[in-house]
C-alpha cells in the first residue's frame, strides 16, 4: 500500500511557548505518491517553514516544493503574502513548520521582523546556529522527539519581547466585537498617529493594519487548522 502525504500538527507543551507559537505542524510526503496542491489563503500568523532537500520556486500566486537532493536543507519566512496562493509539493518532502502567534515571533529573533523580511517567502537565517540545528532536527526520525528537539531549539532563542502599542491594537483587532472599527479609532483610543501605528506593524508584524485586519477576519471564517 502507498503511504500518502500526513500532515501531523502539534500544540506547544512548553508553557513558555504556548503564549508565542500557536502550534507545529509536520508534513511528510514520499516519492511514490503524485504531486500534491491546495489553496492557501493570507492569515495573520507568521510562519517558519524548515525542509530537507527540497527547492522552493515561487511565483505571484504559486509556491512549487520539489525533492531537491543536493540541496541540504531550505528554510523560509512567511509572513506578507496577502490573497490565495497555491501550494504544490512535488517528490519526496519531510517538512516542519512553526506557526508564531502574531507578534510572536520578535521573542525569538535578534533583530526587527522587517529585516528578514526581503521579498516573498525569503530565506530565514535568523541565528548563526540556526541551520544546523534545523537540519539536525529535521534528521530525528520520531516525530515526536523532533517537535521536542524544535521546541527546545526556540525556548533556547527566547528573549522578552514587548510593545505595548502594538500588543494594545492587536487585542482589540482580535476582539470580534471591533470588526467594524476603523484604523482612525484605533488611533484615537491608543492616543497615537496612524504613522506611527503603521510604522510599528511594518517593523514587526510585516503587514499593514488594514491587511492585518482583512487578514483576520479571513481566517475567522475558515475552521481548518492553519497551513503554510
Amino acid at each position: 500500500m502507498k503511504k500518502e502525504m500526513t500532515i501531523k500538527i502539534y500544540r506547544p507543551e512548553s508553557l513558555l511557548l504556548k503564549k508565542y507559537i500557536e502550534c507545529f505542524y509536520i508534513l511528510e510526503k514520499t516519492d511514490e505518491e503524485k504531486a500534491t496542491a491546495y489553496f492557501t489563503f493570507p492569515s495573520i500568523y507568521t510562519i517558519v517553514t524548515i525542509s530537507e532537500q527540497t527547492q522552493t520556486m515561487v511565483s505571484p500566486n504559486k509556491v512549487i516544493t520539489k525533492h531537491f537532493p543536493s540541496n541540504s536543507i531550505e528554510t523560509n519566512l512567511v509572513c506578507n503574502f496577502n490573497g490565495p496562493v497555491l501550494v504544490r509539493y512535488e517528490g519526496k518532502i519531510n517538512e516542519i513548520t512553526t506557526y508564531f502567534k502574531p507578534l510572536g515571533i520578535n521573542a525569538f529573533i535578534p533583530n526587527d521582523l522587517s529585516d528578514y523580511n526581503s521579498g516573498t517567502f525569503p530565506d530565514f537565517n535568523p541565528h548563526l546556529d540556526y541551520k544546523d540545528a534545523m537540519r539536525s532536527i529535521l534528521s530525528i526520525d520520531d516525530q515526536d522527539e523532533r517537535i521536542k528537539a524544535l521546541e527546545h531549539y526556540w525556548i533556547s532563542k527566547f528573549w522578552p519581547f514587548e510593545n505595548a502599542l502594538l500588543e494594545n491594537i492587536i487585542t482589540k483587532m482580535l476582539d470580534t466585537s471591533n470588526l467594524n472599527q476603523s484604523m482612525s479609532e484605533f488611533s484615537i483610543k491608543t492616543r497615537r498617529s496612524r504613522t506611527t501605528i503603521n510604522k510599528q506593524f511594518d517593523q514587526h508584524i510585516c503587514k499593514t493594519p488594514s491587511q492585518f485586519k482583512n487578514n483576520h477576519q479571513i481566517s475567522s471564517c475558515d475552521s481548518k487548522p492553519p497551513r503554510r
